[in-house]
């Protein structure tokens, strides 16, 4: 399991890794694409320590 944040929620929430619909590994940075229990998708950006990460921008999906 791992939390999220969920845009249309506007809250934190606990979702499975079944709810995970992409994972994208740009230099320094790791992103990960869900689908929340409501429905909407959502992006989580967890960036290395010290890494010089420019702005992570990845296509939105439907």
């Amino acid at each position: 399991m791992f939390r999220a944040v969920c845009a249309a929620e506007g809250a934190e929430v606990l979702l499975t890794t079944r709810r995970i619909t992409a994972i994208h590994r740009p230099p320094g940075a790791v992103v990960v694409e869900f689908r929340c229990w409501c429905g909407h998708p959502g992006r989580t950006v967890d960036r290395m320590p010290g890494a010089e990460v420019p702005p992570v921008s990845l296509p939105r999906s439907a």
